[in-house]
């Protein structure tokens, strides 16, 4: 009968309307939870840079200042002792000399990447060209930069974790793998699906789940998961002794902000 008719389909918009509205407070939850992740994460990267910055001024000032007074001792010594010492001695002396200031071209180039972080209210395939840029500058290793894909929105809380990875992976290259040659990719997914980072290196490797940690002193590897973590995100590290490393990085949607549209969904639902 049109009666039975009538109830079934007023049964059938009962369940839809319900259904609708679990889905809407679900993804509400989501948004929510979202949001304030990525509100944290913004809170520690800004936390990051004033203590990067403050690390940066005190290695210049104290142990950067110490190297190179050591270094000019060295010198003075080696020219005033000239003809005076053993050939054995001065070898000594010149080795010393060397390894300072290799310490004092290291250390100048972590106090500039400390302080070097590109402007993340530009598109994040600039700012990362300004990055690789200034490590370019700092750092003698050749680094290559590729971008794939159309170059989407990025969010900024994802921008600048994602800078703060690849720079992190770039360093331990130059630094720990003593690599001469770092390739860094940018991948875009069409429609602003997500975004994926690549820095591949040359270097020496290692066996993945025997590195030095955090007990010995080492967050680099941690530090980069956390921050891919707190985009909800997926990392990856690759590598193997005398083959080089590979850091990936991978976000979705990485355009979408945390303030959403739900509440005008659910508004419209109820109404």
């Amino acid at each position: 009968s049109l009666r039975k008719i009538f109830v079934r389909a007023a049964t059938a918009r009962g369940r839809s309307a319900r259904f609708l509205r679990r889905e809407v407070a679900r993804q509400s939850d989501l948004a929510m939870r979202e949001a304030a992740a990525r509100r944290a994460s913004s809170t520690e990267y800004e936390i990051a840079l004033r203590e990067r910055s403050r690390i940066a001024a005190d290695l210049h000032d104290t142990l950067l200042q110490t190297m190179t007074g050591i270094g000019y001792q060295l010198k003075v010594c080696q020219t005033g002792l000239c003809g005076v010492v053993s050939d054995e001695a001065a070898q000594h002396l010149g080795t010393a000399e060397r390894l300072c200031d290799h310490a004092t071209r290291q250390l100048r180039g972590t106090v500039w990447s400390l302080r070097a972080m590109p402007d993340v209210h530009r598109p994040l395939q600039e700012s990362l060209a300004e990055l690789l840029r200034l490590l370019v500058d700092a750092h003698p290793a050749k680094i290559e930069f590729a971008t794939v894909g159309e170059p989407c929105m990025v969010d900024e809380t994802v921008s600048r974790q994602l800078l703060l990875v690849v720079q992190e992976g770039v360093l331990n290259a130059v630094h720990h793998g003593d690599a001469k040659r770092i390739d860094v990719r940018l991948e875009f997914e069409p429609a602003g699906q997500a975004v994926h980072v690549a820095v591949r290196d040359d270097g020496g490797g290692f066996t993945v789940g025997l590195q030095p940690g955090p007990a010995l002193g080492h967050f680099g590897i941690q530090g980069m998961r956390e921050r891919v973590d707190s985009l909800d995100g997926r990392f990856a590290i690759e590598s193997q002794p005398g083959r080089g490393t590979t850091v990936r990085a991978s976000v979705m949607h990485p355009g979408r902000s945390p303030a959403d549209s739900w509440p005008a969904v659910e508004a419209e639902v109820e109404a």
